[in-house]
C-alpha cells in the first residue's frame, strides 16, 4: 500500500513538474517583449536612453506580461518545490510588470526626477530578471528529477536570448 501511494505521488509529482514548465515555457515567450523595450529605455548596463514609451508599447508590454502571469496562475500548486518555483516565476513576472508600471509619466527631459524613476525602473527590471533565474533554475531541477528533459527558460535584461548568462546556457551552446 505504501508502495502505490509513493509512485501515486511521484506520478502526480512528475505531472505538474510538466504542466508548470510548459506553463512557464508560455510564460518565457513573452516576456522579451518588456524586456527589450525596457533596455531600449533604460539600458542594463545603466544610463538613460533618452527615449520616451509610448503608450501603445506600455500597453503591448503589460498584455505580455498579463498572458506570462495568467499561463503560471492558471497551474495548480504542488509540492513545497514545485509552489516555491512557481510563486518565484509569478514573483518574476510581478516584478517585470512594476518595472513596466514605473514607466508611466516618465519626465521626457533629463533631470533628476527622471533617474529616479528610472533607477527604479532598472532595480524592479533586474530583480525580476533574477528572480525568474531563480525560478527557472529551480524548474530545471523539477523537471529533471521527474524524469524529463532540461528545461532552459533562462532571460537577460536586454530580452536577447544570447544575452543570458552563461552559466544558465546550455553546455554546448557557444
Amino acid at each position: 500500500m505504501a508502495a502505490q501511494l509513493a509512485e501515486g505521488q511521484e506520478a502526480e509529482r512528475a505531472t505538474r513538474a510538466t504542466e508548470l514548465a510548459a506553463a512557464a515555457e508560455v510564460a518565457h515567450d513573452q516576456l522579451p517583449t518588456a524586456l527589450v523595450g525596457l533596455a531600449a529605455l533604460v539600458p542594463p548596463a545603466g544610463g538613460d536612453s533618452g527615449a520616451t514609451v509610448p503608450a501603445t508599447d506600455v500597453e503591448a508590454w503589460t498584455a505580455a506580461l498579463d498572458a506570462s502571469a495568467d499561463a503560471l496562475g492558471g497551474t495548480a500548486e504542488g509540492d513545497e518545490d514545485q509552489t516555491v518555483t512557481r510563486g518565484a516565476l509569478l514573483g518574476a513576472v510581478g516584478l517585470l510588470r512594476s518595472a513596466v508600471e514605473g514607466t508611466a509619466g516618465l519626465p521626457a527631459e533629463a533631470g533628476p526626477a527622471r533617474q529616479e524613476q528610472l533607477a527604479r525602473v532598472a532595480r524592479d527590471r533586474d530583480a525580476g530578471v533574477a528572480l525568474w533565474q531563480a525560478g527557472a533554475t529551480r524548474l530545471d531541477g523539477l523537471v529533471l528529477d521527474a524524469g524529463g528533459e532540461h528545461t532552459h527558460l533562462f532571460l537577460a535584461p536586454d530580452g536577447d536570448p544570447r544575452s543570458v548568462p552563461r552559466e544558465f546556457q546550455e553546455p554546448d551552446e557557444d
